[in-house]
């Protein structure tokens, strides 16, 4: 949730448009306006920390709460899900926004990451 809100775009293209959480039987799905920030792909994810395209809301997020700014929500997320036996957190980058999706069933099947769609 908190990465929904630090790398969220703000600018005047999504004014207006709040992050989304989709809950349905099967999997939890998290809709954040704007695509990933700068050259960054769901590939590039995988090997490369991303900038913050929001470093004040990561700074003061880390000094407010226990969640630290160090680009280790991803791997965080990847990890949570292995250990309870589910499936890798699905990462969508659409023209106008991020999308996770987190299954809550150990047998959907699921790519770790994925962009476009």
């Amino acid at each position: 949730m908190l990465n929904a809100l630090i790398y969220r775009d703000y600018s005047i293209y999504t004014e207006g448009t709040p992050i989304q959480i989709d809950f349905f039987s099967d999997r939890l799905e998290i809709h954040s306006p704007g695509s990933l920030y700068g050259r960054m792909s769901v590939e590039d994810l995988r090997v490369a920390h991303s900038d913050a395209r929001n470093p004040v809301l990561a700074v003061m997020t880390e000094s407010l709460t226990d969640a630290e700014h160090r680009c280790s929500g991803i791997p965080t997320m990847r990890r949570v899900m292995q250990e309870a036996g589910l499936p890798a957190p699905v990462l969508i980058n659409r023209q106008n926004e991020c999308v996770v999706v987190l299954y809550n069933s150990p047998t959907e099947a699921s790519q770790p990451l994925v962009s476009g769609s």
